[in-house]
């Protein structure tokens, strides 16, 4: 059967595909589809489900529909007979919304694939993951320690599962001062919030990031070129995969993670305007900084609200 993901996040959305692609154990050839390449054209899908495989080896399909208006590229017709004769290949579809069961497709749907519904409040909300978290390893923390936690592991999933695996050794309550002195203070992953926390135009959170970044002796000095990176790291994101790069081929040039990728363009991709002119920006307040024409802690300050406007 055709698996298919709905759901609004797109970070969740693909590690549910992720997860079901190892879950089938096998090593695929795998075809890959967006419809936000330039060059996206659906005949290339029936293609890629029908013809057999040059290498002998099982295939797997993958479309992903970026956005509910994307379905105008999709015909309808083709995709219901992929759905019910999918033959030997694998097939996995990522969509925004539902297609309604009062459409034949919607029908066709429920009775001939696997639907996998996220719901929004299963999207990146960091209580609820660290809660269900908790919950499944059989843990407590009292709410201080929850606090703390949140602030030092911030939106990176995969490190507060293993940061979780190693406070459960304490085998009692977590409390605030356990999280202290167990995990520490990672300032890329700190810079990389406040990045975020900017693009998203999160004043309170972006100063309260900020001044735990003082709390802890940076100065903006040193955090200018830490945010001038992360802003690089989005237009380099932006401009390969407006050029039709895949997730996986601009991870590869740009020597980042597939999850930095991923958060780039789930947080990031498209929000930042005018990015070379920020760049410039802080560019000057470092120059004006070190020759002590401005002060370096309200330019700083300044270029964030500016950034946030």
């Amino acid at each position: 059967m055709v698996e298919i993901v709905v759901g609004i996040n797109r970070f969740v959305v693909m590690q549910k595909v992720e997860e079901i692609v190892k879950g089938f154990k096998t090593d695929f050839e795998r075809y890959d589809f967006s419809t936000k390449h330039p060059d996206f054209n659906f005949s290339n899908v029936i293609e890629a489900v029908l013809t057999i495989s040059l290498f002998d080896k099982p295939r797997l399909v993958f479309l992903n529909i970026e956005e509910e208006k994307d379905m105008k590229f999709i015909d309808e017709a083709s995709l219901i007979e992929i759905l019910e004769h999918p033959g030997d290949v694998k097939v996995v579809i990522a969509m925004k919304k539902r297609i309604p069961q009062t459409q034949k497709l919607g029908k066709v749907i429920k009775k001939f694939a696997n639907q996998h519904i996220i719901a929004q409040k299963d999207g990146f909300n960091t209580e609820r993951y660290l809660s269900r978290a908790l919950f499944d390893m059989k843990l407590q923390m009292t709410p201080e320690a929850k606090t703390v936690f949140l602030e030092k592991i911030d939106e990176d999933y995969a490190r507060m599962d293993s940061e979780l695996e190693k406070l459960s050794l304490l085998n009692k309550e977590i409390t605030a001062s356990d999280v202290k002195a167990m995990i520490t203070q990672d300032i890329s992953r700190d810079v990389f919030a406040l990045s975020n926390a900017l693009v998203a135009k999160n004043h309170q959170k972006a100063f309260r990031i900020y001044h735990s970044l003082l709390v802890q002796k940076n100065d903006p000095l040193n955090l200018g070129p830490m945010v001038a990176s992360s802003l690089r790291g989005v237009y380099q994101v932006q401009t390969l995969y407006h050029l039709g790069y895949t997730q996986t081929q601009i991870a590869s040039k740009l020597s980042m993670s597939d999850r930095q990728v991923w958060m780039i363009m789930n947080n990031q991709m498209g929000k930042v305007k005018q990015v070379l002119a920020l760049l410039n920006t802080l560019s000057t307040i470092d120059q004006k900084a070190k020759l002590g024409e401005i002060d370096r802690f309200v330019a700083f300050e300044m270029f964030m609200l500016e950034m946030m406007q």
